[in-house]
């Protein structure tokens, strides 16, 4: 399948997921319910980066020829970024960097301010930074995939996004600051619904990446092994 019409139908099949959810539970006034944690939108996140990941494990197997050493080996990254994303759908579904936040405001007896309060934003950064660099350690072996690298690099401008309007809404004084507190309150209401969109979108990007990688991987250690085979029969007795 095309990288583009792959990409096209993951994310036709996230804002399709983001319509029906916002339609159906909105006569019983639960779309916000259905928008934050536990809702039908961080299942169906948590799902997809569960995806993410066995793309991931796949293209890690078809170069598992290449993988000598733990760290070193090019094929590494493939590993290194399934387990990432099997943790990153863990948190969505347990609230981890939540617990993460609490945690740190008890041991360090914080008191609960506006910058205090967005901690838990600056740890899905922190996620957001590891991964850049993890990218940039690896980049030798991603250079073997780089037709997919403008699906990786949407996937984390939308991440970026996302942090942003959480860290902006996760309390009213920034729209305090420039509306008034009916406008205020009103953006509240709704703010989550981009913010979600973001993180699904950017999703959308990483699923079709993987699976793209994950493809080209199986492609290219089939030829090999073809080659080899066909070495092996060619070989004088």
């Amino acid at each position: 399948m095309p990288t583009k019409v792959l990409f096209y139908r993951v994310l036709a099949l996230n804002l399709l997921a983001i319509a029906l959810v916002i339609l159906i539970s909105y006569p019983f006034g639960q779309v916000e319910q259905q928008f934050k944690d536990g809702g039908f939108i961080d299942i169906f996140s948590g799902i997809q980066l569960f995806v993410i990941a066995y793309y991931a494990y796949r293209a890690f197997k078809a170069r598992s020829a290449a993988f000598r050493s733990p760290w070193r080996s090019p094929g590494a990254i493939w590993g290194i970024i399934s387990a990432g994303f099997v943790f990153l759908a863990l948190d969505e579904l347990a609230t981890i960097h939540e617990g993460l936040d609490k945690l740190i405001h008890i041991v360090l007896n914080l008191q609960e301010t506006g910058m205090s309060d967005r901690i838990d934003d600056l740890i899905v950064g922190l996620y957001g930074v590891i991964a850049i660099a993890l990218l940039v350690v690896y980049r030798k072996e991603l250079k073997r995939y780089k037709f997919v690298l403008p699906y990786v690099f949407g996937g984390f401008v939308l991440l970026f996004c996302m942090i942003g309007i959480d860290a902006i809404s996760n309390r009213d004084d920034v729209f305090l600051a420039f509306f008034s507190a009916a406008r205020s309150d009103s953006l509240m209401s709704w703010v989550f619904v981009p913010e979600e969109a973001c993180k699904l979108v950017s999703e959308a990007f990483f699923v079709t990446a993987a699976k793209c990688c994950e493809q080209m991987g199986r492609d290219r250690a089939f030829t090999a092994h073809a080659n080899t085979s066909t070495k092996s029969s060619q070989s004088p007795l």
